[in-house]
């Protein structure tokens, strides 16, 4: 792996900060496995521990789409965002099953986004961006 692709890698544990200084799973020069890899690791914790997650990648996930990978001031926005909402997501609770359960669901055009709450406190989110329409 070249040294200037090296903090590409970056991700951080409870256990600590780790870069890669060869592409892990014995690939060669694989960084979208890489990410494909990581994508699917984190997506599941994401989407249910994000409010509103989709929304926020919609347009960063479009950036994968082939031959439309144009970084500009959008993307650098949305990115800014992203990692401003990951650093300060709240902390979510355990459930009381003996208290009722709120559910605030929000819709747009492209995305939604579900919060189940006990005492105005988040329990889980769900998001799921929309397919576009044909």
């Amino acid at each position: 792996m070249a040294d200037h692709d090296i903090a590409k890698t970056a991700f951080r544990t409870h256990q600590g900060h780790y870069e890669y200084k060869v592409m892990p799973f014995g690939l060669c020069n694989a960084p979208l496995t890489f990410q494909a890899t990581m994508n699917e690791l984190l997506k599941s914790f994401l989407r249910n521990f994000i409010r509103g997650y989709a929304a926020l990648v919609v347009s960063l996930t479009s950036l994968l789409q082939k031959d439309n990978f144009h970084w500009g001031v959008d993307a650098q926005n949305a990115f800014d965002n992203l990692k401003l909402v990951m650093t300060q997501a709240q902390v979510l609770s355990f459930p009381d099953f003996s208290v009722l359960f709120t559910l605030e669901i929000d819709v747009s055009g492209l995305a939604m986004g579900i919060v189940l709450m006990q005492h105005d406190h988040p329990l889980a989110f769900f998001s799921k961006v929309f397919c576009p329409r044909l």
